[in-house]
C-alpha cells in the first residue's frame, strides 16, 4: 500500500522530536516543523495525530508510529515496547488479579524478569501508546510535574488481547489505511521537489559566515555594521535562489499555456510559498548576524526588511509570469477545441446593432444581486443584448464553462465594481476569481481594446476597482438613482456612438493680452471641490481608528458633521471631536472623517454631507481591528531594566496615550483554505501632547513603559521593543505584551 508522503513526513517529524525528549511525554509542549495546518487537522481527524492545549501541542498516537516504514528504528521501538508491555500486563492481571494498580517502576522492573534486556524508555514508550489504544489501562497517574505516567490501573479488557502481536498488526493495517496515499497530483510531485531543492540553498551561505566570523572575531562593535551587511548580502543571494527554483517547478512545465483553475492555484501557491521562505530567509539571517561576538538585534529591523522586499518584488516578477502564460491562452486541449475558442472572439468588423454583454459581479447581497438584475433589464430595454447568470445559467450547466464562454464571446464586459468584488478578485476566491484569471489573461492578449468597463456601484474607485483593471475609465452607477447621464455615456459606448470631434478650425490670430490680476477666491466652494483625495496609507491611523470606532458604537451608527453660525461640530457616539486642541488637532480630525470616506468604510448620508453612515467593509474594518482603547494619563514612565546596573528612566509629559492594533502584511491563502499572516508591526502605544525634543536626549534603549489611568486609579505597563517619532507631538511605542499586575 502507498502512503501519503506528507502524512508519513510529518509522522516521522512528530515521532522524532517526541523521543528525543528521551520519555513520552504527554504534556511537554511538542513543535512541529509543518506550517500547514490542515494536514495537521486532517491526521487529527484519521487518529494519526492527537492536539492539546487549544490546538497548539500536537502528540503521536499509535497510529504516527505504525505509519513509519517497519524498518525505521522508531517504529520497531514502539512495536516492541508495544509487546513487550502488553504481555507483561496481561501475565500481572492473570497471576496477581487482585493487585491491578502499579507504577510504571514495578511494570519496569516485571518486565525486566520476563525478558533477558529492556530499555526502559522502550516500556515507557510502549505504556503511553497501550494507554491511548489498546484499552487496556483502565486508569492513570502522572508524575507531580506532570510529564509521565507514574501510575496505572489494568483494566479486565487487557484478557482479550489474546496475541499482542496480532493486535498490533491488525491497527497498524488499520492506520496504514487511513493514511494511504490519494492520486498523486500535480501540486503534491511540485511541493516535494520544490522542497527538496530548496532544503540545502543556505548551506553555502553558513559556511561563508563561519569564515566572516573567523574575520572579525577580533574586531569591535565598530565592525558590526560591516559584518552585519555581508551576512545579510549572503542570505539575499542564497534567497535568490528560491525564484529560480519555483520558476523551473512550478511554471516551466505551464509555458505553452494555463487555464484559470490552474493560474488561480498556482497564485495560491506562490502566495503561501513566498511567505515562508521569506520567513525562513529572515531567520537565517538572523541566526547568522547573532554569531557575531557582539549583540546585533539593531540590525535585524533592517535586514528583515531587506529580505521581506527582494521577496515582494520575486512574488512580483513571478505573478507576471503566470500573467504571460495565462495570455498564451487556455491549456492546450484538441484541435476542435483551439478552433472553437479562437472563433469566439467576436471580429471587430462584424459588430451588430445589438451589442452582446456580460456582466461580471459579486454575489456579496441580495441587495447587489436585485440592482444587477434591474440594471440588465435597463441595458435589454436599450438594445444591448445583456448575458447574466440568472438568465443564461441553469440547473446542472457547467459554471466554469459558462464564465469562460461569456467574457470571450461578448463585445463587452461590464465589471460591476464593490469593495467585496476587489478583494475576491485580488484573492482570486470564488466565482469572482475564477472570472478573474479569465479576464487578466484577455486583458494581456486583447491590450489597447475597448472591451471592459468598471461599472461603480459602491465604495469608490481606489477601494472598489482591481488592480488588474485600474487602467480603464469606469462608469459612476453609486447613486440611487444612479445619475442618467453616466447611463447614457455607458449605452452610447456600448452601442459606439461617441460623441466625434468637430471640424478642426485654423490657427486663430493672436493679440498680446495682459494676465487678469482679478481674484477668484470669492467663488462659491462646492462640496466636489471641498473633497481633498489624500494619499493615505495602508493602514488606518488612530484618529481614523478611534472615529470610526465611535461611529460603530454610535446609538445611530453614524457621524455628525455639522457647520453653523461659524460652529464646526464632529460628533458620534457621544464625543464632540473638536471641541478642544488648536487648529492643527481640529485639522487632523477633520482629514480622518475624509480619510475614512476615501476609503470607502464610511459614506454621506445626505447631499449636504452632515451625516455619515458606516459601509460594510468599515464594519468589516472594525471587527478585524478591534475596540479602540484610550487611557486618559499626563505622564509616562519609560525605563531601561538591567541585569547588572542600576536602571534608567525618565518621566514625559503627555495628553493621553492609545493602542494601535498589531498590523500584517496581506493574508496568504493556501490551496487548502489555511489563511496564513505575516506580522508587520506588533501592537504599540501612540503617546500623545509630548513635547517638541521631549526624548531627543535619551542615549540608551526603553525596556518599559508605564503609566497611570486616570479614570480607574490602575497603574498599566508594557514591555517595550523599540521607540520612534512619527510626527509632532507624538511618540509610537512598539510594545512586547502588557505585563500582568
Amino acid at each position: 500500500m502507498v502512503l501519503d508522503p506528507v502524512k508519513v513526513d510529518v509522522a516521522q517529524r512528530i515521532t522524532a522530536r517526541f523521543l528525543n525528549m528521551r520519555q513520552p511525554s504527554p504534556r511537554k509542549p511538542l513543535a512541529v516543523l509543518i506550517r500547514d495546518g490542515g494536514i495537521l487537522d486532517e491526521m487529527e481527524n484519521r487518529s494519526l495525530v492527537r492536539a492539546e492545549k487549544n490546538r497548539t501541542e500536537y502528540f503521536p498516537t499509535f497510529s504516527t508510529f505504525a505509519i513509519l516504514n517497519e524498518d525505521d528504528p522508531k517504529y520497531i521501538k514502539a512495536r516492541e515496547g508495544v509487546l513487550k508491555v502488553l504481555h507483561t500486563l496481561t501475565n500481572l492481571y492473570e497471576v496477581d488479579e487482585s493487585a491491578t494498580q502499579y507504577t510504571l517502576e514495578q511494570l519496569i522492573e516485571r518486565t525486566r524478569a520476563r525478558y533477558d534486556s529492556i530499555d526502559p524508555d522502550e516500556i515507557s514508550l510502549g505504556l503511553y501508546l497501550v494507554t491511548g489504544e489498546f484499552g487496556a489501562i483502565q486508569s492513570y497517574g502522572r508524575s507531580p510535574d506532570g510529564m509521565q505516567i507514574a501510575s496505572f490501573t489494568i483494566a479486565e479488557q487487557v484478557l482479550k488481547i489474546v496475541d499482542p502481536a496480532a493486535a498490533w498488526a491488525q491497527r497498524a493495517a488499520i492506520a496504514r489505511n487511513n493514511a494511504s496515499a490519494p492520486a498523486p497530483t500535480f501540486e503534491a510531485i511540485a511541493k516535494m521537489k520544490f522542497d527538496d531543492a530548496v532544503s540545502e540553498i543556505y548551506e553555502p551561505a553558513i559556511e561563508q559566515n563561519r569564515a566572516l566570523v573567523r574575520q572579525y572575531q577580533n574586531a569591535g562593535i565598530a565592525e558590526a555594521g560591516n559584518f552585519a551587511r555581508q551576512a545579510a548580502d549572503i542570505v539575499l543571494k542564497a534567497f535568490r535562489q528560491v525564484e529560480q527554483i519555483f520558476r523551473s517547478i512550478y511554471l516551466d512545465p505551464f509555458e505553452g499555456g494555463l487555464d484559470p483553475l490552474i493560474e488561480m492555484q498556482l497564485r495560491q501557491i506562490l502566495g503561501v510559498t513566498l511567505t515562508e521562505q521569506t520567513t525562513r530567509a529572515q531567520g537565517v539571517a538572523h541566526n547568522l548576524c547573532m554569531s557575531f561576538v557582539t549583540p546585533m538585534s539593531d540590525r535585524f529591523t533592517a535586514i528583515n526588511a531587506q529580505v521581506r522586499d527582494a521577496g515582494g518584488r520575486m512574488r512580483e516578477r513571478l505573478n507576471n509570469t503566470i500573467t504571460l502564460h495565462a495570455a498564451h491562452g487556455f491549456a492546450p486541449g484538441s484541435v476542435e477545441d483551439s478552433f472553437e475558442e479562437q472563433s469566439m472572439e467576436p471580429d471587430s468588423s462584424e459588430y451588430s446593432d445589438r451589442p452582446s454583454v456580460f456582466i461580471s459581479y459579486a454575489w456579496e447581497s441580495e441587495e447587489l444581486k436585485r440592482w444587477v438584475l434591474e440594471f440588465a433589464k435597463d441595458l435589454r430595454s436599450q438594445g444591448v443584448d445583456v448575458t447574466l447568470d440568472r438568465w443564461n445559467l441553469g440547473l446542472g450547466d457547467n459554471r466554469f464553462q459558462f464564465m469562460e464562454k461569456s467574457v470571450t464571446r461578448a463585445e463587452f464586459v461590464l465589471v460591476i465594481c464593490t469593495p467585496t468584488y476587489a478583494e475576491r478578485s485580488e484573492e482570486r476566491s470564488g466565482g469572482v476569481g475564477y472570472e478573474s484569471n479569465i479576464i487578466t489573461s484577455r486583458i494581456a492578449e486583447k491590450a489597447g481594446k475597448q472591451k471592459f468597463i468598471p461599472v461603480l456601484r459602491s465604495g469608490n474607485w481606489k477601494t472598489a476597482v482591481p488592480a488588474w483593471l485600474k487602467f480603464a475609465v469606469g462608469c459612476d452607477l453609486s447613486g440611487e438613482p444612479y445619475r442618467q447621464d453616466e447611463f447614457q455615456q455607458l449605452l452610447k459606448t456600448l452601442h459606439r456612438k461617441n460623441a466625434s470631434a468637430p471640424v478642426l478650425g485654423p490657427v486663430p490670430a493672436f493679440e498680446e493680452e495682459e494676465v487678469s490680476q482679478e481674484s477668484t477666491f470669492d467663488e462659491p466652494i462646492t462640496n466636489a471641490a471641498r473633497f481633498v483625495w489624500l494619499d493615505l496609507p495602508e493602514e488606518l491611523t488612530v484618529k481614523e481608528h478611534e472615529l470610526l470606532d465611535a461611529a460603530v458604537h454610535d446609538p445611530d451608527e453614524q457621524i455628525r458633521h455639522t457647520r453653523s453660525n461659524g460652529n464646526e461640530q464632529l460628533i458620534a457616539n457621544g464625543k464632540s471631536f473638536l471641541e478642544s486642541g488648536g487648529r492643527r488637532v481640529r485639522a487632523a480630525w477633520l482629514a480622518a472623517l475624509r480619510a475614512l470616506e476615501q476609503r470607502g468604510l464610511i459614506e454621506p448620508a445626505t447631499v449636504d454631507r452632515f451625516v455619515y453612515h458606516v459601509t460594510d467593509a468599515g464594519y468589516r474594518s472594525s471587527d478585524k481591528l478591534g475596540a479602540f482603547i484610550r487611557w486618559k494619563t499626563n505622564e509616562i514612565l519609560l525605563e531601561a531594566l538591567y541585569m547588572n546596573a542600576a536602571k534608567d528612566s525618565i518621566a514625559i509629559k503627555c495628553t493621553g496615550v492609545a493602542e494601535v492594533p498589531a498590523t500584517f502584511y496581506p493574508d496568504n491563502v493556501g490551496v487548502d483554505g489555511h489563511v496564513m499572516q505575516s506580522l508587520k508591526q506588533d501592537r504599540s502605544l501612540w503617546v500623545e501632547g509630548v513635547e517638541r525634543g521631549a526624548i531627543d536626549g535619551i542615549r540608551w534603549k526603553p525596556t518599559d513603559v508605564s503609566f497611570t489611568n486616570e479614570e480607574t486609579g490602575e497603574r498599566v505597563e508594557f514591555r517595550v521593543r523599540c521607540i520612534t517619532t512619527p510626527e509632532a507631538g507624538c511618540v509610537l511605542l512598539e510594545t512586547v505584551h502588557l505585563v500582568p499586575g
